[in-house]
């Protein structure tokens, strides 16, 4: 089981502008025995902003600290973990966002040094609005610095556009069109030698 067993605490001290959120796990796969004795901890901030029926934002970190929470190729137990940022803002039919993230393993075993980058990177950002009261536009940007091993890691850029016009409140058509901005890794499956991407279809919330 992947299930984790630990101690999560959060709440709004201040009033609605501010949320904390700290906890300790035992780790993936430990129990109330805990065999692996490390603790991985976390913690997360975010402010928010909503004083307008027009305008709201909101501005929020995070950081994950591992403990042997991760393995390599030659199998040995690595500390890996987590930073991120990200950062909201709506006005009227307008919702604008951006996220970004690092993923860092710590003291990498010498079995692999020199062939494995310990560091990888994510970023977002992206922008919906309402053109009619029915249908909404939205742009994205994705990029992936991919960590791993070097000969493994692939790398990724993505501007994707959508269009979603809904017919009614829990049905809408949508179609989306992605562009990879990176050259192709060449290769016979789709996921290693994309150049765009178009899907189509309908959603339905229940």
């Amino acid at each position: 089981s992947g299930a984790e067993t630990g101690v999560d605490i959060h709440g709004r001290p201040f009033g609605d502008w501010f949320l904390y959120q700290v906890g300790v796990l035992n780790g993936a796969h430990e129990h109330l025995s805990d065999s692996n004795k490390g603790k991985d901890v976390y913690g997360m901030v975010r402010f928010d902003y909503a004083k307008s029926h027009f305008f709201s934002a909101s501005l929020s970190g995070f950081i994950y600290q591992g403990n042997s929470n991760a393995k390599v190729q030659t199998q040995e137990d690595v500390n890996w973990n987590r930073y991120g940022l990200s950062a909201r803002a709506t006005y009227m039919m307008v919702d604008v966002y951006a996220a970004y993230s690092v993923d860092k393993i710590n003291k990498t075993p010498m079995g692999v040094a020199g062939l494995f980058d310990s560091t990888a990177t994510g970023l977002t950002i992206g922008a919906d609005t309402y053109v009619t009261n029915q249908t909404l536009v939205s742009f994205r940007y994705d990029n992936l610095d991919a960590g791993g091993m070097l000969d493994q890691r692939t790398s990724a850029s993505f501007i994707g556009l959508q269009a979603k016009h809904f017919l009614r409140a829990n049905v809408a058509i949508f179609a989306r069109s992605d562009f990879n901005l990176r050259q192709s890794e060449g290769g016979e499956t789709a996921a290693r030698n994309l150049r765009h991407a178009f899907f189509s279809g309908i959603d339905v919330v229940f």
